[in-house]
Order: C-alpha cells, then structure tokens, then sequence
C-alpha cells in the first residue's frame, strides 16, 4: 500500500577504452541505473536495467553469435556510448530512457543511433512493454502518426500506406524487412506524465 519509498537511483558505467582481449580497439561506455533499498526485487530490477543498457554491446561485441563473431575479424574499432535518464519515478514505477550511439565495424562508416527504454514496477519486479500498455491497432497508428507527423512532416504522413507499413513494424512483422533490422517500440513516462512513444529499427549483422 506504501510502495517503495526509501531506495536510492545511482548511474554506474561501464567502462572500456582498450582491451588485449581483441585483436582490434573497443570503446565503451555505457550508463545505467542501480537502485539500493528497493526490496525483494532490487536484483531483478538492476539486472533488467543493466541488460538494457547492454542490449547492443552484447549483441555486437560481447556475446556474439557465429554471424556477428565472423563479421568481428574485419573489425578495426568497436565503439559504443550509451546514455541514461530516469525520466519517472515513484514509489511504484520507474521509467528509464536509454540513447545510444554505436559503430558495430567503423565509427566513420558505420555509426548507428538508437533508443530503448525500461519500465518497470518496483513493487512486483515486472517490466513493461508498449504492448502491455496500449492497443497496436490501426486507431493507435492514427494517432502516433498525427503526433509524430509534427516533427516529421515529410516522412511520417499519416496515409492508408504508411500507417500499415508502421503498424507492422510496430508489431515486429514486417515479412521484406525483419531478417535485416530489429523493430523495437519503446516508450518511457515523462515527469509531467506524458509518455514518449517511439519504435527504433535497428540493423542487425546482415545488413
């Protein structure tokens, strides 16, 4: 009934600038949330910060499947900058957005941006997705569309074509595109208590 009122938010890193473990440089830095005093689900919850954190370091560098580690042996320089910002916080919810910026093979010819975001229930440990909060229908393109079309006016129209190319990259099933990008929603809550709701397309080893 009181929630969870006495815990702490501290952003922790971490941190490469070179490694031997590879014949090629790495820099890395990546900042993420660590909460202390949040109870029962405190190592739940800082484990699914720090494994959003990571998403893309581990996917590209890290923990590479046999795809990813054949592209790493024409690898120069890994490079990775992630940013966090606790954008919401209450006794039983935080909201964190994550920006980052990345070069899987070149940090001149090949650097990415990208958002994701974590929301989770300090009192169950339970992390929620766009889906588990809202309907993806067409309704909801309409309106995602209508917003997002004020800030980009002449890529985002808001027409039978595009909401259904958005609606289904929003649910993950584009058929021409999903073996070369990720589609991922992410949304995260405001102080003001607006959401951000955004989706992120981001390349994966065989593009």
């Amino acid at each position: 009934p009181g929630g969870c009122r006495d815990y702490t938010v501290q952003k922790e890193q971490y941190f490469v600038e070179y490694s031997e473990k590879y014949e090629y440089w790495d820099v890395i830095t990546v900042e993420y949330p660590v909460l202390s005093g949040a109870g029962e689900w405190e190592e739940t919850l800082n484990r699914i910060f720090y494994d959003t954190a990571m998403d893309k370091v581990n996917y590209w560098h890290l923990t590479p499947d046999d795809e990813v580690r054949k592209l790493q042996e024409e690898y120069s320089i890994y490079s990775s900058n992630v940013l966090c910002q606790v954008t919401f916080h209450s006794q039983y919810l935080m909201s964190v957005a994550f920006h980052e910026t990345y070069a899987p093979i070149s940090p001149v010819w090949y650097v990415h941006k990208t958002q994701r975001s974590a929301n989770v229930n300090l009192m169950t440990g339970e992390a929620y997705e766009l889906s588990d909060i809202l309907r993806i229908d067409d309704d909801f393109m309409r309106l995602w569309c209508e917003r997002a079309g004020k800030d980009y006016p002449d890529v985002i129209l808001g027409d039978d074509d595009t909401r259904e190319t958005l609606l289904q990259w929003f649910l993950g099933g584009d058929e021409e595109l999903k073996d070369f990008f990720f589609f991922r929603p992410f949304f995260y809550v405001m102080e003001d208590g607006e959401f951000m709701v955004g989706i992120s397309i981001d390349p994966n080893v065989r593009t």
